[in-house]
């Protein structure tokens, strides 16, 4: 079975977040609106305590690789619609070959 992983790595500036708790409801809001309903995880991975900046990791699994940047592109779409400024924006497909050539499996 083929199928591709996407991932990305967005750095956000939330100049606008004057609080934790401005910050936690835009990311909770940009969350909401990229995870929808759809095959994909959402996660802040940066530091949670400083309100400024937030780096979300976004995570899809697809049947194409076309279908996996598209993923990727309409979440960082919905980033900025939410008003957010991308100031970095890493994206990577995997396929499964990639995927199955880099597990470890314990005992082997």
């Amino acid at each position: 079975m083929k199928f591709f992983m996407g991932l990305g790595r967005y750095r956000l500036d939330l100049r606008e977040c004057r609080s934790i708790k401005d910050k936690r409801r835009i990311v909770k809001s940009i969350t909401d609106r990229i995870g929808n309903g759809k095959t994909i995880a959402v996660r802040e991975v940066g530091d949670p305590d400083y309100w400024k900046t937030s780096m979300l990791a976004v995570l899809c699994i697809s049947d194409s690789e076309q279908s996996a940047k598209q993923f990727l592109n309409r979440a960082r779409e919905v980033m900025e619609a939410v008003g957010v400024d991308v100031m970095e924006d890493r994206q990577y497909i995997f396929s499964a070959d990639d995927v199955e050539d880099s597990i470890v499996c314990p005992g082997e």
